[in-house]
């Protein structure tokens, strides 16, 4: 009893030299989506035909492309899934939330004027300096704020700002 015992804590994996920082864009493919939530292209397609998740069409490929908000609802089907919900409960849920108004086709064709994150991402991918403005709007009306705060830093660093994107980033 009079040794002394040593707890030595171990993480599960070694913290990476570098914060590896990802900019949130405004449009994502099948094989995104596929990556960063775990679903099948084919689960993925067959929400889109069905009008429960909005793609846009991408090209003659017959492909999709997906906004912000379809990212959103992403995030939503992983928290369900990890709530241990099956893929056929999360579609009932999700076609449950579907507006009683769609289009004969199956396309929710809905005009909407963008948030300032949605447009801080449309100009953040055409390198527009007012991006940053927009971000800020974003942040100062609690639209996706840690998003925001994330590319907004992301602009820092580009411009050589490193102390404005450290602060950004640890806001975020």
């Amino acid at each position: 009893m009079t040794e002394k015992i040593r707890k030595v804590l171990s993480f599960p994996s070694p913290v990476p030299a570098k914060a590896d920082y990802q900019r949130v864009k405004s449009s994502y493919s099948i094989r995104e989506i596929k990556q960063m939530f775990g679903l099948s292209e084919r689960t993925v397609r067959r929400w889109t035909e069905a009008g429960i998740i909005y793609g846009a069409p991408a090209g003659e490929t017959g492909d999709f492309t997906y906004d912000f908000q379809a990212l959103t609802l992403f995030r939503r089907v992983r928290e369900m899934r990890t709530q241990g919900l099956t893929i056929k409960q999360i579609e009932a849920e999700l076609q449950g939330q579907m507006s009683l108004f769609r289009a004969e086709n199956g396309q929710v064709q809905v005009s909407r004027l963008l948030t300032p994150f949605e447009e801080a991402l449309v100009l953040h991918e055409q390198s527009d300096a007012t991006a940053a403005e927009f971000y800020q709007q974003a942040i100062a009306e609690g639209d996706n704020v840690a998003e925001a705060y994330c590319n907004l830093g992301i602009i820092e660093l580009d411009h050589g700002d490193t102390l404005g994107a450290l602060e950004s980033f640890t806001q975020s």
